[in-house]
């Protein structure tokens, strides 16, 4: 079994021959094209991290300003809040001095007719007390 074994290997070798340098070229081929491509990796990898801290930045800012401006309409529904409550009370104190100018009028209309009342009935009395004399 092993003569036989040696002596296919015997034949073999010319054609292994033949084929070692071109698996060499293929394999430093392939070195190279992966050393380019771990090269540009870590190019892309250091723009990348810029970039990244970059992004991080404007968050940051970003996350800033909505903080403000969180606080700022916090501010404004406070206002806002106060401005309803003020304007409630307004309404409320139209309405009772509505209803108080309702109540005059009535008064003043209900006075009024008492006052010609009283005045034709004192016209009447001064006539009678003309005609008397």
């Amino acid at each position: 079994m092993w003569p036989r074994l040696f002596a296919q290997m015997v034949e073999l070798l010319p054609h292994a021959t033949r084929l070692l340098p071109l698996a060499d070229n293929y394999l430093a081929n392939r070195r190279e094209a992966e050393r380019s491509q771990a090269s540009a990796l870590a190019s892309m990898s250091g723009s990348l991290r810029e970039e990244i801290g970059h992004v991080a930045d404007v968050f940051g800012s970003v996350s800033r300003q909505v903080a403000e401006q969180k606080k700022q309409i916090a501010a404004l529904q406070d206002s806002l809040d106060a401005a309803e409550t003020h304007r409630i009370t307004q309404t409320k104190q139209l309405e009772w001095i509505t209803n108080d100018l309702n109540s005059m009028r009535v008064w003043l209309k209900f006075g009024v007719a008492i006052i010609i009342v009283l005045l034709i009935a004192l016209g009447a009395l001064t006539v009678q007390i003309y005609r008397l004399r």
